[in-house]
């Protein structure tokens, strides 16, 4: 039996020409993404099975920010309020390989994007713990 990764204890860059405005993001998340001023992007793959997870985190621009919280609030994405100051929206999309949980948190111009199998809360709380180590970093 094998145990889940913590969050926390990631850290897989993956190939440095991989694009991931390519993997699961729709056509003003991509723009927002191309148009970034920076970007990371990493993949975790969960031991033992065939679920993995991506998580992006970009600098966006004001304008882009705002293109892409006003694409998702006239999406079938939900916007969620956590009463953190931060905004949040998810998505659960079932079939495929697998069931795909996507989070989407804003803190301003900064967004970071969690996507791939596990639940919604799982990809919230991915993405939050990606966006406390920027703040850490910063």
């Amino acid at each position: 039996m094998s145990e889940l990764i913590s969050p926390d204890a990631v850290h897989f860059p993956t190939d440095p020409g991989y694009d991931p405005a390519h993997s699961g993001f729709g056509p003003v998340a991509a723009e927002a993404l191309r148009s970034a001023a920076q970007s990371e992007h990493c993949t975790v793959g969960i031991p033992d099975t065939e679920v993995g997870v991506s998580v992006v985190a970009a600098e966006l621009t004001a304008p882009a920010t705002q293109s892409l919280i006003g694409a998702l609030r006239n999406s079938d994405f939900v916007e969620v309020a956590a009463g953190d100051g931060l905004i949040t929206f998810t998505r659960f999309d079932i079939g495929g390989i697998h069931d795909v949980a996507t989070a989407y948190v804003f803190d301003q111009n900064i967004w970071v994007s969690s996507l791939g199998g596990g639940t919604e809360e799982y990809a919230i709380r991915l993405a939050h713990v990606a966006l406390e180590n920027i703040r850490a970093a910063n």
